[in-house]
């Protein structure tokens, strides 16, 4: 029997109900298990996409590290090579430089030049007179312009980059062998065996010693030579005077007699009556030697500046004034070595001058010099020796072109050489207000060296003297030398004030023409020798 239809509604419902209960139920479970199962793989490909990626670039950072270390592995190389080749192209240039020195093409101290070595590869080198190792105060310091710094440069340039350079820089330091000077004048040498030396042959140009004058050392004299001229005109006086003084001498009480050493000189030029005092009075040794023009040039000064060496630094000669008071002057090892000064005209020297060095006075008209102060004293300044020589040497302390007259008020020490073109006076003053010791050389062509003015009496006082003093020789306590009564008695000061004598040393003296170097190469050097002292690398 078939149900009601309601009943098959409600029970068709119910299966539907229950149809669509277990429907959703299945489909839940359905989404439920699919859910899972489509998101699993997605998780896992983009985990490893990030593995890779990662991988990638821990490759990427490896090998850019490993080409970035290589890279500048090679740069290091590349720079390393670059400072070797800047260190050889360095020396390479010091080398050129050294070599360049002793060339006739040298620029000369002061001086730069450059050079290719090859396509990447260059140098330069510069010169520089002085070591700045050496300080005022050091031992070495007057060594200081005969040294020139080398200074060489070395650069090399990245061929592919020509803005990549790498330069090396070294230093050395050379010193000049001294092993020759310049030639001297002809009769240079003569004049240096006498301690005066007239030098112009004429029968006309005076030479005149008066008492109390002292010469010590051979004499050259070319024209006529007077001997007391002025006084004692009493010839008796003269001749006891003069004997006496060789009289105290042969007793070894001092040599006071205006001649020491040997005369050498015309003898028809002199008087017979000086020649008597000469030989039988004073015993001084005499030869008759004709006129001679061993030394006949002209003092000049062609150039006011001067060097030491062919090449070398040119050096200004400093002038003076006309007037030098209270004054010294001094070599500088950097801006004067050789210590010359100049004026073209007169000089007058007053109170508390020292010149060490050379004074240089010269001019067309007037180049006269003056000394009539106190406390004056020239120095001659030793040059450095040459190699193996052991006599020092020093230039003249007084070249003057005309005249050098030492006047009254004059207190004067002279250590060196002098050389005057024409007359070298001491005028005449009193006892007390003029004293001269020149101690080294002269060469003039006129020399005067006048008297005393307490000695300066008439021939009837001296002969009213000679009798008072052969009076009392008969008397208790005599005095047995005329010079020296005359000097107890009337204050007539025997010991001479005006003295001109060898120098104390073995020193030679050396002419230096300013328009010529001072050093000169050795007859057996093609050039000047360098003395290489230091080399290293510039800090």
């Amino acid at each position: 029997m078939n149900p009601p239809l309601n009943a098959r509604r409600t029970s068709s419902s119910a299966e539907s109900s229950d149809l669509l209960q277990t429907t959703d139920v299945d489909v839940r479970r359905t989404r439920v298990r699919r859910g899972p199962v489509r998101r699993g793989p997605a998780r896992r490909g983009g985990m490893a996409v990030l593995i890779v990626l990662a991988i990638l670039a821990i490759t990427l950072a490896l090998s850019y590290s490993v080409m970035r270390t290589q890279v500048t592995a090679v740069q290091i190389q590349s720079n390393a090579s670059r400072r070797d080749n800047a260190r050889q192209a360095a020396e390479a240039g010091m080398h050129i430089a050294l070599r360049r020195m002793h060339d006739d093409d040298w620029g000369g101290a002061d001086s730069t030049f450059g050079g290719q070595l090859g396509a990447n590869l260059a140098f330069t080198a510069a010169y520089q007179t002085g070591d700045d190792s050496l300080a005022e105060g050091d031992a070495d310091y007057d060594q200081w312009p005969y040294r020139v710094t080398i200074t060489a440069t070395g650069v090399a340039t990245d061929p592919a980059n020509p803005q990549h350079q790498a330069t090396h820089t070294i230093r050395s330091v050379v010193q000049v062998a001294r092993r020759k000077r310049a030639a001297t004048p002809a009769g240079w040498s003569t004049v240096q065996s006498y301690a005066v030396y007239q030098w112009k042959p004429n029968s006309g140009n005076r030479f005149v010693v008066e008492y109390p004058s002292r010469i010590a050392g051979d004499v050259r004299v070319q024209g006529e030579l007077k001997l007391c001229d002025d006084y004692p005109s009493y010839a008796s006086a003269a001749q006891r005077l003069m004997g006496d003084l060789n009289a105290k001498r042969l007793l070894g009480m001092g040599d006071e007699r205006p001649f020491t050493g040997r005369i050498d000189m015309k003898y028809s030029y002199t008087s017979s009556s000086v020649k008597s005092l000469l030989w039988s009075n004073l015993s001084v040794s005499t030869s008759d030697t004709n006129p001679s023009t061993a030394a006949d040039w002209t003092i000049s000064l062609s150039d006011s500046t001067y060097r030491l060496y062919e090449g070398g630094k040119e050096y200004q000669i400093e002038q003076v004034a006309a007037v030098l008071e209270n004054e010294t002057l001094e070599p500088d090892p950097q801006t004067n070595p050789l210590g010359i000064f100049y004026r073209a005209g007169q000089v007058e020297i007053r109170d508390n001058v020292t010149i060490r060095g050379t004074l240089l006075v010269v001019g067309s008209t007037i180049a006269d010099l003056y000394i009539d102060g106190a406390n004056v004293r020239f120095e001659g300044v030793d040059l450095p020796p040459l190699d193996g020589a052991t006599q020092p040497e020093q230039l003249p302390v007084i070249i003057a072109g005309d005249d050098l007259r030492i006047r009254s008020g004059a207190m004067v020490a002279i250590d060196g050489m002098v050389i005057v073109e024409d007359e070298f006076e001491v005028q005449q003053a009193d006892q007390t207000a003029i004293a001269m010791n020149l101690q080294g050389r002269l060469m003039c062509q006129e020399l005067v060296l006048n008297g005393r003015n307490e000695w300066d009496q008439s021939g009837t006082w001296y002969q009213y003297r000679l009798n008072e003093f052969y009076y009392q020789l008969f008397g208790y306590g005599p005095t047995l030398f005329f010079p020296d009564f005359l000097e107890e008695s009337y204050g007539l000061v025997v010991q001479p004030k005006i003295m001109l004598q060898e120098p104390a040393s073995a020193t030679s003296y050396h002419w230096q023409d300013p328009g010529q170097p001072l050093l000169a190469p050795h007859d057996d050097d093609d050039s000047l020798v360098w003395d290489l002292l230091a080399w290293g690398d510039a800090a």
